[in-house]
């Protein structure tokens, strides 16, 4: 009898809850934007004219459903003056990059930087980051990756990849390490190559440098202007599709590239088979967090037009990667 009072009491604040969220979401009005692209009305890829607007989301549902966090919650990380934020995603008509083309100034690294929403993502990124000891050093030093599981095993497919570029001697960095994972990983399979791991954030970077000590890190912005040293693989995960000047980014990771170098960009695919069933609902669509998502010709045009081009590349799950080098004069 007291199980059936509390399931009937569940049921009613569920019903109520909705029913609140639902009016909530009837009543949004968007704040005004303060923060724009520096080439305003086109496409920040192939710099065409902007395309249409696609959908327009409200930041609370993307804030609720990519991170699995409660309205409630999202009143305490989200400064009261945004909690209304809403974002048009465009596509481009004709390099198919999706992306926004106004925000909020600094709207995300309040978010990111808010103890509440790290703690949220903990579960998550501690999966995406694992600690790694002599065990897992193991494991991904075999030969057979078919040992492995989760993102050990998509590090490791990563690894084998990028494995046929790097010559004895290389300089290779990891650009918005995080914790260091990845990093460390090359760092203990392949002892010929020197490892430098860039973060700036500072979250991870404490628990990076606590965690591997013995990494190279380096905890500046890369600047275009930052020609004193060279390396000959330059890898950045998940990154790209985070910043929100993309000349700049292309210019300075070019600028640190030896002129015989490789980079590796991976990047959500808003092609790919769960983006295309799941519409908005996709994780990739963590705007604004996600400034754009490319397609494969949006990142041909981006790098085109900083003399790189494609020499490879391929998928993984859910995100595609792209090789490419300065193009031969």
């Amino acid at each position: 009898m007291n199980n059936k009072y509390y399931l009937q009491i569940v049921i009613s604040l569920i019903a109520i809850f909705k029913r609140i969220e639902g009016k909530f979401d009837r009543q949004l009005t968007s704040p005004l934007k303060d923060m724009k692209r520096t080439s305003h009305g086109v496409c920040p890829a192939c710099n065409s004219a902007n395309g249409p607007e696609v959908i327009s989301v409200p930041y609370y549902k993307i804030h609720r459903f990519m991170w699995g966090s409660p309205t409630s919650l999202y009143f305490k990380i989200v400064a009261s003056k945004l909690w209304h934020a809403k974002f048009s995603v465009l596509i481009c008509d004709v390099c198919g990059l999706r992306y926004i083309s106004e925000s909020y100034n600094g709207l995300t690294e309040s978010v990111e930087k808010n103890p509440l929403y790290l703690q949220t993502i903990k579960g998550w990124s501690d999966i995406c980051h694992p600690h790694i000891g002599k065990r897992e050093i193991d494991s991904f030093n075999k030969e057979m990756s078919m040992d492995l599981n989760g993102s050990l095993l998509t590090y490791r497919n990563i690894y084998d990849v990028i494995f046929p570029y790097l010559l004895d001697g290389a300089k290779i960095i990891d650009i918005g390490s995080n914790v260091g994972t990845f990093a460390e990983l090359m760092r203990n399979v392949n002892c010929n190559i020197e490892v430098f791991a860039c973060e700036i954030n500072q979250h991870y970077l404490r628990i990076g440098k606590k965690r591997y000590p013995k990494l190279n890190w380096i905890e500046n912005e890369i600047s275009h202007n930052d020609s004193s040293k060279k390396y000959d693989f330059v890898y950045a995960s998940d990154v790209i599709e985070h910043i929100w000047d993309l000349d700049i980014f292309v210019r300075s990771l070019k600028g640190i590239l030896s002129s015989n170098g490789y980079m590796m960009l991976i990047t959500p695919n808003p092609e790919c088979a769960n983006a295309l069933m799941m519409g908005c609902d996709w994780a990739g669509f963590l705007f604004p967090h996600h400034c754009q998502l490319f397609t494969k010709i949006a990142i041909e045009a981006l790098l085109s037009r900083h003399s790189l081009r494609i020499i490879d590349a391929g998928s993984f799950s859910e995100e595609h990667w792209f090789i490419c080098k300065h193009n031969s004069k």
